[in-house]
């Protein structure tokens, strides 16, 4: 049983989790940053851009530089202050590497700059309170 709950943890398996894991606070993220600067009103919909090309580019640039600074592959039952900086970096390289396409595609993708601007700031904290949440359940068992 423990050798299972291992590999699933250590394994390819556990890293896509962790992946999956992390492009789904990335979207909520840029979905509720919107919310917020529009004051939650339902009418905001049009300018979530999650659902456009751009919106799928800044998915796979995400996956990339997190995929690049091995930020999936460490263990979630134990974060480091490495770690949290690793989050912060691929965070804002997914934002600095997407920003200059949304502002090229302006004509065809409404956007928000506010909500660009606090979809980083949710995405960070998202992140680190997914990790931090998940180690203080392993350290309690």
């Amino acid at each position: 049983m423990a050798l299972q709950r291992n590999i699933r943890q250590n394994g390819w398996m556990g890293v896509v989790e962790r992946l999956v894991v992390d492009v789904v606070l990335l979207n909520v993220a840029t979905v509720g940053a919107l919310f917020l600067r529009m004051d939650f009103r339902s009418a905001a919909w049009s300018l979530v851009y999650t659902r456009s090309f751009l919106g799928l580019l800044e998915n796979l640039v995400f996956v990339a530089v997190s995929v690049l600074l091995q930020t999936p592959f460490a263990l979630w039952s134990y974060s480091s202050l490495r770690d949290v900086e690793r989050v912060a970096i691929v965070v804002v390289a997914t934002k600095v590497l997407t920003f200059p396409l949304l502002i090229g595609m302006r004509a065809d993708v409404s956007w928000s700059r506010g909500a660009f601007v606090a979809s980083a700031v949710l995405c960070f904290l998202f992140m680190t309170g997914v990790r931090s949440t998940r180690e203080a359940r392993t350290a309690k068992s």
